[in-house]
């Protein structure tokens, strides 16, 4: 049932005219020829500075002017948006009774909804993004009595008008802003006590406050997030949280596609703010849900291993701040029996090297 389902989900999105067997050069000269030489150079312009950091990935998005365009873009990703889709769908495909209403945040072109409609006759879909124009492509061809499309900027309150859901899913839905800090905090043992903690909370509360308004107080939300580090993990659980969101550990999971692994988050109404977690139970499900291989796990071993060592004595210590803002402590020391080089920067990088304590002399501070 599941690999036929996939498959029929694939063979849905082909039809759609995302295709996941197009080159990355393919795709582009087909969307050179749908665009046109002007809008092609402007689209490319507008992907150099969302590649760079400069501008949220929305801007792509927006540089496409019909619905087959549209689609030719999603085919860069379509292996990634087909995996994790369907990763969404098996979440919630044991709660598709007849008469639930489902909605899909940041539909774009609304094919992945339009398919569960397609599938679940006796249950209602809608499909909202926050722009007009993807809104009017999810139109376009969309003769399916059960399934709707609104425009709707859920990252605000107060702004939502239809039914509330019992399902609310979210693929990439979230479009963080990338210009926004990433000087995480240098203290291991507290990574919420930071600037860019407590920014990266308000942007995503903006969005989980908005989402509390479109769902029944027995719903769930599956959300799929950008979320790069369990530093940026930890800042959306715990705005999630003041929203009145619970955040599912045992459900939620990792979704890897093309060499690419995404959190898939889940989430159930909580009439309580008290939903939040430790740092430590945050670490572990990072580390267990991420490859061994990842830098990112590598990361969260030394962190844990450095928070577990007591009566840590520091015998050498150096501080150094990078052109770029961001700033590195590195330490050299001992605990115990043994004898360690920590560094811990701004940007998440950690390392610890630990030798027996008569080898201090041998230890260096550890770069990045």
């Amino acid at each position: 049932m599941s690999n036929q389902s996939k498959s029929d989900f694939a063979s849905f999105c082909l039809e759609n005219g995302i295709d996941p067997q197009k080159t990355p050069e393919a795709v582009e000269k087909r969307l050179k020829r749908l665009m046109g030489k002007n809008r092609y150079e402007k689209y490319l312009d507008t992907t150099d500075h969302v590649h760079a950091g400069l501008l949220p990935i929305k801007h792509t998005y927006e540089c496409m002017n019909s619905l087959e365009e549209a689609n030719c873009l999603i085919s860069h990703q379509a292996e990634i948006f087909v995996n994790v889709s369907f990763a969404v769908y098996l979440k919630i495909k044991d709660r598709l009774i007849p008469g639930l209403q489902v909605g899909d945040l940041g539909c774009y072109t609304g094919i992945f909804v339009k398919w569960l409609a397609s599938k679940y006759e006796d249950s209602r879909f809608l499909g909202f993004d926050l722009s007009k124009k993807h809104i009017n492509f999810s139109k376009q061809s969309n003769s399916l009595p059960n399934l709707n499309f609104t425009v709707w900027d859920y990252s605000k309150t107060g702004s939502y008008l239809a039914q509330p859901c019992d399902i609310l899913l979210s693929v990439f839905g979230i479009d963080f802003d990338p210009a926004s800090s990433d000087n995480w905090s240098l203290d291991s043992s507290n990574l919420r006590d930071c600037p860019a903690y407590i920014e990266k909370c308000k942007e995503a509360y903006g969005y989980f406050n908005s989402w509390k308004e479109a769902i029944k107080p027995e719903g769930i939300l599956v959300a799929v997030l950008r979320i790069p580090s369990v530093n940026h993990l930890i800042s959306c659980v715990d705005a999630a949280s003041k929203a009145g969101w619970k955040f599912d550990l045992n459900s939620s999971m990792r979704v890897t596609s093309d060499e690419e692994s995404f959190p898939l988050m889940v989430f159930h109404v909580s009439g309580s703010e008290e939903n939040s977690f430790s740092q430590e139970s945050l670490l572990d499900w990072w580390e267990y849900n991420y490859p061994s291989s990842s830098k990112s796990v590598d990361e969260i071993q030394y962190i844990k291993k450095w928070n577990m060592m007591k009566d840590k004595t520091v015998i050498k210590e150096s501080t150094k701040t990078y052109p770029d803002g961001h700033t590195m402590i590195c330490l050299i020391g001992k605990s115990g029996e043994i004898a360690f080089s920590y560094s811990r920067a701004t940007t998440g990088f950690t390392r610890l090297k630990i030798v027996p304590a008569d080898q201090l002399e041998s230890l260096q501070f550890i770069r990045a």
